[in-house]
């Protein structure tokens, strides 16, 4: 990981493989809450998206969970039967 210090205002460019740039400004720092807080801006070409970690761990969950297959209703009714006759 690349670490950098920034002032409101500069910036750093990110090129990408196919020569297109992503422009991260440091556009505000402000003390919030007994911790400092950086307000970043983000220039971007269309179409490349661009998260917050916590939202995007929460979109990949999701998607893992959608792309479970479903249990089939015959499976459901043996699993309850099973759970059912040991008790």
């Amino acid at each position: 990981m690349l670490v950098l210090g920034r002032m409101t205002g500069q910036t750093v460019v990110i090129i990408l493989q196919d020569g297109q740039r992503i422009t991260v400004g440091v556009c505000d720092i402000e003390a919030g809450r007994g911790r400092w807080v950086a307000k970043i801006g983000f220039d971007a070409p269309q179409g490349v998206r661009i998260y917050r970690t916590e939202l995007l761990r929460r979109i990949e969950s999701a998607e893992r969970v959608a792309s479970e297959p479903a249990e089939s209703p015959v499976g459901l009714l043996q699993r309850m039967r099973t759970l059912c006759s040991t008790k």
